[in-house]
């Protein structure tokens, strides 16, 4: 039998069976926080480097509207939504991922 790779975080080196992986953020907030050859974090490598990289916390507008943010319970999209106000362009970014547009 085939075995799957191990997921591991690209800068603490911990599975990622151990520990949460960060959630999905936009190209330009990622971009900030990882080096080049970093693809993967988990998320307590990515919050800290955001707490020590960026001029603001991570909020919902850093997230990338995407499913995956939306997997578990509770979810990343949960999370960060209960942090307080968004934007409404933000919470319209997130509707059309929770739900889509039935294709014609």
């Amino acid at each position: 039998m085939k075995r799957l790779r191990k997921y591991r975080c690209d800068a603490c080196h911990q599975s990622l069976n151990k520990v949460p992986q960060a959630p999905m953020l936009h190209d330009h907030v990622w971009g900030r926080l990882v080096g080049p050859q970093e693809k993967l974090l988990c998320a307590p490598c990515l919050f800290e480097r955001a707490n020590r990289l960026m001029d603001h916390p991570l909020g919902l507008a850093d997230l990338l509207p995407c499913t995956f943010n939306l997997f578990g319970k509770p979810c990343w999209f949960d999370l960060f939504r209960s942090l307080g106000q968004h934007e409404p362009t933000v919470l319209d970014q997130w509707r059309s991922v929770i739900f889509p547009h039935p294709r014609s």
